[in-house]
């Protein structure tokens, strides 16, 4: 009898400590180019490997520092769908491994020639979009709302190709570029259902009587339209949001990848990296 080991939450916690990684580095990149007394552009010190001035206007180093955010944001959602579309073809391998195991109630037998020619092609030749439509269709594994992911790749297609201008690559029928994530609302809810919205927080905060409660509401829809010719720029929050939402993303993933061996009768605890 095959001995097959997951460890799910081994590639959990590996996929998610990338995550936060990007979420970092977009954090100190962004909060670099928004903070005034931060001057230093010159990649060196020594005048003869200066690529540009050394002294400019306030208005051209507010040009440094817009290009820079702009080239930040590219790399973070080049970053996360990267990551997210690996851990993605990790699945689908893991997936393949349980379909094929002599341990499981249900058996589809598979050699290794055939194994590696599925795996190769569900990596190099599907885009993210394909690669969610055939995980859920071959093993029904997969996430809530795939579509949200696929706009955030979008995105990441026009910060990467086009410098962040949406171009009509990038728009569907209505010449717009649509991107959409779970977010986060947290509010204050007073006993006679006064609702205030606590992001951002209130100048003078909120008072609530007795009986009064914080709540919040997860993956609320998000939706952020740039039209043909106009830049793809996100707030600090929505960034944030869009970190934590590939993070939930992660770990529902691994549940459904979870559910779908146990209900193939295998146990699940570490896959090995060699073939079957």
């Amino acid at each position: 009898m095959d001995t097959i080991n997951i460890d799910f939450t081994k590639l959990q916690q590996t996929a998610i400590r990338k995550v936060t990684q990007t979420a970092l580095c977009l954090g100190l990149g962004i909060n670099a180019a928004n903070t005034p007394t931060f001057r230093e552009y010159q990649l060196s010190g020594i005048t003869f490997l200066q690529f540009l001035p050394s002294d400019v206007d306030e208005n051209t180093l507010a040009d440094y520092k817009n290009l820079f955010s702009r080239w930040i944001v590219g790399c973070g959602f080049r970053g996360l769908i990267e990551l997210f579309s690996v851990f993605v073809d990790e699945i689908y391998r893991i997936c393949l491994i349980i379909s094929s195991s002599s341990m499981g109630t249900i058996v589809t037998p598979i050699n290794e020639k055939a194994f590696e020619k599925k795996k190769k092609n569900f990596s190099y030749n599907f885009g993210l979009e394909k690669k969610l439509s055939h995980l859920r269709n071959e093993f029904d594994v997969g996430i809530p709302n795939p579509e949200y992911l696929t706009t955030i790749s979008h995105a990441r297609n026009c910060l990467t190709h086009r410098l962040g201008i949406v171009g009509i690559e990038d728009c569907g029928n209505d010449d717009k570029l649509i991107v959409k994530w779970g977010g986060v609302d947290v509010y204050a809810e007073s006993l006679d259902g006064t609702i205030t919205p606590l992001h951002p927080m209130p100048a003078n905060g909120v008072r609530l009587e007795v009986g009064g409660k914080i709540k919040m509401n997860w993956l609320v829809e998000r939706t952020h339209v740039f039209p043909q010719g106009s830049v793809v720029l996100f707030s600090p929050a929505e960034l944030a949001e869009i970190c934590l939402y590939v993070n939930h993303s992660i770990v529902v993933m691994v549940d459904s990848a979870q559910k779908y061996a146990l209900g193939l009768g295998i146990p699940v605890v570490d896959i090995p990296k060699d073939k079957p």
